[in-house]
């Protein structure tokens, strides 16, 4: 799976940027800043690429979630964690 460096939701412009301390520092493979509109990602030295791919799923359904209103979805990790999950098997190419 390809991880886009920019995407746009609901014609909102959002960027990927990637910190290879993120879990070192904050203890999360992820963050998605609503205010910026930037998804950070741990980058793959230290995790697998498999692992990053599954975080941008995640941090991308609180962004959508974010973008359409439903902010408190955004806010529900069991539900963010169940569809990312199921998204990132369905994406996968195995």
């Amino acid at each position: 799976m390809n991880i886009p460096n920019t995407f746009k939701i609901a014609g909102q412009k959002w960027t990927v940027v990637y910190d290879k301390d993120l879990l070192a520092r904050d203890g999360e493979y992820g963050h998605c800043h609503e205010v910026t509109n930037t998804i950070v990602l741990q980058s793959s030295g230290p995790i697998p690429y498999e692992r990053v791919e599954a975080t941008f799923l995640h941090e991308l359904l609180h962004a959508i979630f974010h973008e359409t209103g439903y902010d408190t979805l955004t806010n529900d990790e069991k539900l963010v964690n169940s569809l990312s999950t199921l998204l990132h098997q369905a994406l996968s190419n195995d």
